[in-house]
């Protein structure tokens, strides 16, 4: 049945010897953003850093630089004698990489050689809640709001993709940069480690696998028969440490935890908030809230942000419009990007997208309507949008249709999304690469391209006549005029060569 962080041999339960097998992260299910290479070294990309930054029973974290872009990362390095079910892992990896919200860390890609399993991914510098908990001793009301109402976002996202957690605490929520107590108003919030995550839902009936953390650990886990809402107990819990400085349940011992937990969580003496965390951690599973429920509730959503302090209604018309003529190819070629953008560049976009999300981590067609409701323009935008079988926009075609050139044409961002596309690294992206990419934002959105399609779109910026399109061709792309009735390789726009970062 799985056991407890804490527990004598729950690593050893976990993960245990490795059998050689096809690469790790591929197959059905793989999400295409995801760059695997396997057979390739990390130290070819990138310079690791000897100092770890962290370490368990099976992995170690290192910060890596890209040696082209000099982008600072993460990577979780795997050993593989000590997995034993790679399904498990695979999962993790997987699960994680579909995940396309603001407040969820993102997953780059994988390296796999004979020895080690390398997972890259963004890296957060500002260090996790509990620290910052430990070092205030408890959070203010209005701080404490904030950095849990993303918590909420991701949450609420998660749980509608079918997704759930299972080790909600403060050390796997980390600020995305370093705040000083002062501005924590304003501190970017990522959720970590998927080593629990699973899909539920459709037919697979409960959850049954007694895993996580022991004092966040909701009661019913102990069972082997629960839900999901065994986030919502877990998150209460962290919200309680926020605001009172320390957890509800004070013991060395699993068990002794177990018998405090099923007493319920006691009166945190916090003013407004108790009563939203005695909901969520009510013993009846069935009673909590849904992480949507916890974001309309009256403690959170004062700290909504609202539209007026983002983007105004004319520059999303505007945009969209643009959008909504793009030609499929570039169209792919600017989601690469937004993917790998830095969210200092794009900050803006994520607190419009954030005003607008009604709480599953996208934005509905309707809610777009309403958005850009002043523009004349704004019935035929939304027609096209919906002609091109758009009936919701995720995190990443937000920020695709949003963003500005002078923002994504970057050296490092048009390298590190043309590696996306560049499936093979072969140093140039063919007709399947681009067939395959397309086929992620399905067949009505991309006008229906088949590969003689995708052939002709590739000719019109495939100078040489090789078939393919290499990366000085890419930068064209990007220059180019993103209609598609006119796509004819003209560039206002031109990025720096590339060169090694020091």
């Amino acid at each position: 049945m799985g056991c407890v962080d804490g527990c004598n041999g729950c690593l050893g339960a976990f993960f245990g010897l490795w059998r050689k097998r096809p690469p790790a992260i591929s197959g059905e299910g793989c999400p295409e953003i995801l760059v695997n290479t396997p057979g390739h070294k990390v130290h070819d990309a990138f310079r690791v850093k000897k100092r770890a930054l962290g370490k368990g029973g099976f992995s170690t974290v290192k910060r890596l630089i890209n040696r082209k872009t000099g982008q600072v990362c993460v990577m979780k390095e795997v050993r593989k004698s000590a997995v034993s079910n790679l399904r498990l892992l695979q999962e993790e990896v997987k699960l994680q990489a579909s995940m396309d919200h603001p407040h969820i860390v993102r997953l780059f890609e994988t390296f796999e050689d004979e020895n080690f399993i390398d997972i890259v991914m963004e890296s957060c510098h500002g260090g996790d809640i509990l620290s910052l908990i430990e070092k205030s001793g408890g959070l203010t009301p209005t701080d404490a709001a904030h950095l849990f109402r993303q918590l909420m976002l991701a949450l609420s996202y998660m749980h509608h993709c079918q997704v759930v957690h299972r080790d909600i605490k403060p050390e796997n929520l980390v600020l995305k940069e370093p705040t000083e107590q002062t501005v924590l108003c304003r501190a970017n919030v990522k959720l970590i480690d998927f080593g629990f995550a699973r899909k539920f839902g459709d037919g697979q009936g409960r959850l049954k696998t007694i895993c996580g953390t022991p004092l966040y650990v909701a009661p019913e886990v102990f069972t082997g028969s629960y839900t999901e809402k065994c986030d919502i107990w877990s998150s209460g819990v962290t919200l309680f440490q926020m605001l009172c400085g320390q957890p509800p349940f004070k013991a060395d011992s699993v068990q002794v935890i177990l018998q405090q937990s099923r007493q319920g969580v006691p009166k945190s003496g916090t003013g407004a908030s108790e009563g939203l965390v005695s909901w969520m951690c009510d013993l009846r599973a069935d009673a909590r809230p849904s992480a949507q429920q916890v974001l309309e509730s009256s403690w959170l959503s004062a700290t909504n942000e609202r539209l007026s302090n983002a983007e105004t209604s004319d520059e999303i018309a505007t945009n969209l419009q643009n959008f909504s003529e793009m030609n499929p190819l570039k169209r792919a070629c600017l989601n690469a990007i937004a993917h790998v953008m830095e969210d200092s560049d794009i900050e803006r976009l994520r607190q419009t997208f954030e005003s607008l999300d009604s709480g599953e981590g996208t934005i509905s067609l309707d809610t777009l309507r309403k958005a850009i409701s002043k523009s004349a323009d704004a019935d035929s935008i939304c027609s096209s949008l919906t002609k091109d079988g758009c009936r919701e926009m995720d995190y990443t075609d937000w920020v695709s249709a949003n963003v500005q050139p002078q923002q994504y044409l970057k050296e490092g961002y048009c390298w590190e999304a043309f590696r996306i596309i560049d499936k093979d690294s072969s140093g140039k992206i063919s007709v399947p690469e681009l067939c395959q990419v397309l086929a992620r934002h399905g067949a009505s959105r991309c006008g229906g391209l088949d590969e003689a399609k995708c052939e002709r779109l590739v000719a019109e910026f495939d100078k040489n006549g090789d078939g393919e399109i290499d990366f000085d061709e890419f930068l064209d792309l990007l220059g180019s005029p993103s209609t598609a009735s006119d796509i004819s390789p003209v560039r206002p726009f031109r990025v720096k060569p590339m060169r090694d970062a020091p």
